[in-house]
C-alpha cells in the first residue's frame, strides 16, 4: 500500500475508535437514565404490577441489554489500547 492509502486507513480507524468510545458514552447516560426511570416505578408499584407490566418487563430487558452492550464496547475499546 502507499502511504497516502495507510493514512486513509488510520483516520478511518481513528474516526471508528472516537465513535465506539462516544457510543459507550451515550449508552451509559441512556443507563443511568432508566435506572432512575425503573427505581422511580419500583418504588410506586407492587411485585405483582410489576411482573404484569409489559413496559416494565421491556425496560428491565434493555436495560440489562444496554448493560451488557456496554461491557462489550467496552472490552473492544481495552483491545484496541493494547
Amino acid at each position: 500500500m502507499n502511504k497516502e492509502t495507510n493514512e486513509v486507513k488510520r483516520n478511518s480507524e481513528e474516526r471508528l475508535s472516537v465513535a465506539l468510545r462516544q457510543l459507550s458514552q451515550t449508552l451509559v447516560r441512556n443507563l443511568e437514565d432508566l435506572a432512575v426511570v425503573l427505581d422511580g416505578y419500583e418504588v410506586t408499584h407492587t411485585v405483582k404490577e410489576m411482573e404484569d407490566s409489559n413496559e416494565y418487563g421491556a425496560l428491565v430487558a434493555g436495560y440489562f441489554g444496554i448493560n451488557e452492550l456496554i461491557k462489550d464496547i467496552n472490552k473492544a475499546i481495552n483491545r484496541e489500547r493494547k
